[in-house]
């Protein structure tokens, strides 16, 4: 049975204290991070947020299978990655063994007010927040990716920072040819420190730097969104244990949130193997036609 991480509500708390002592604007983005947090749906993930084999491209599919099935969706994990094994870059990871991938349907809104560049509903965005091993904090990175979904698969970018992530071993080949979704809108949630770095490191770079901030956060949310569109695949809720939360009040604090999970229908809970997607299809029977929808599939054995 999968265990509750409650990273949500401990990034709730790590937030809200890191909003006292940031400058104007940022405070703004931290409290409106707060405020979506507190609205999730939480969703407890695999070690490292892998559902789906990464040895492969991922499949260009419509983005609009990245709309989350609530309006918030927090996806906790762990990564347990080989920090400080990489060849040192501005572009390798560090210590950050929790992670939280939280994604939202567009509603116009910023942390500063609304935003009309972009109509409401017709785009995801996606925020990471990560635990810092080191100071053992919860902190956000300083902008979130926004999904258009109307957006284009590019073929003819040069490969510049994908070259880079390959040499660094974060992506293998496939990955680095691979079409790329366009993801040309930024939502800046740090001003003051997105400014720091862009005086630091220069727009195109602080912009690198940010792509590969979110990541994994990205491909994990990506891999989830992939798997509900799967019809082997259902969602369990789990609620928090009334005793524990019902302490948690007496204490003056927030109750534990419930959490989701994901089934595959037909696999064992303990399963280790790879996972992939078997791509809906048309099917010749008899009678003639059918279409048979998307399904998880094992692509080999433990």
């Amino acid at each position: 049975m999968t265990q509750p991480l409650n990273f949500t509500d401990k990034a709730i708390t790590d937030l809200m204290a890191m909003a006292v002592n940031l400058p104007p604007y940022s405070r703004q983005g931290c409290r409106f991070l707060v405020d979506l947090l507190r609205r999730a749906e939480v969703f407890v993930l695999p070690e490292t947020g892998k559902l789906i084999s990464r040895d492969k491209a991922y499949p260009e599919v419509s983005p609009l299978v990245f709309r989350p099935p609530f309006p918030v969706v927090a996806l906790e994990y762990q990564f347990r990655g080989n920090f400080g094994s990489e060849t040192r870059s501005i572009y390798s990871s560090v210590a950050c063994s929790r992670r939280i991938s939280l994604a939202w349907e567009w509603e116009g809104m910023t942390p500063g007010g609304a935003d009309a560049r972009i109509a409401p509903g017709s785009a995801t965005a996606i925020a990471s927040i990560i635990y810092f091993d080191d100071i053992k904090k919860w902190v956000p990175v300083w902008a979130a990716a926004l999904i258009r979904h109307d957006a284009r698969y590019q073929t003819d970018r040069p490969l510049g920072l994908r070259r880079q992530l390959f040499e660094l071993g974060r992506i293998n080949e496939l990955q680095m040819r691979a079409p790329q979704l366009e993801v040309p809108d930024v939502l800046v949630l740090l001003p003051e420190l997105a400014r720091q770095v862009a005086d630091l490191h220069g727009q195109k770079l602080s912009i690198d730097m940010l792509s590969t901030d979110l990541m994994d956060e990205i491909n994990a949310y990506r891999d989830f969104c992939l798997a509900v569109s799967c019809s082997n695949v259902s969602t369990e809720k789990t609620a928090q244990p009334d005793k524990l939360n019902r302490a948690r009040i007496k204490a003056g604090k927030a109750p534990f949130k419930d959490f989701h999970t994901l089934r595959v229908k037909d696999l064992a809970d303990d399963w280790q193997g790879a996972l992939g997607i078997e791509p809906g299809h048309m099917r010749a029977h008899a009678g003639g036609f059918e279409w048979v929808d998307a399904r998880m599939v094992k692509e080999n054995t433990p």
